[in-house]
């Protein structure tokens, strides 16, 4: 697959607009860590991500192991121990 990472709503309402279900439980986590925020962390992680015509984000490559190895990366240069059963 290709992970779609985002949406390219950079108003925390205009993304939880999006979730019509869960509209008002997300207005606080995406008030706090936003669409904006979570382009940025990926950038800082090497990740490029394209937006396409709907709005959907993607990593450049088109690859969702993209996406994985960079929060993989992340969890590990954080302390993160994982383990596999």
């Amino acid at each position: 697959g290709r992970c779609n990472t985002t949406h390219a709503a950079f108003n925390h309402e205009a993304l939880s607009a999006g979730y019509p279900r869960g509209r008002r439980e997300l207005r606080g986590p995406f008030s706090g860590f936003d669409a904006c925020d979570t382009v940025e962390w990926f950038k800082n992680q090497g990740v490029e991500l394209k937006t396409e015509a709907d709005g959907r984000m993607f990593p450049v490559t088109d690859n969702s192991s993209t996406i994985v190895d960079a929060l993989v990366r992340a969890a590990r240069e954080s302390g993160v121990q994982m383990s596999a059963s």
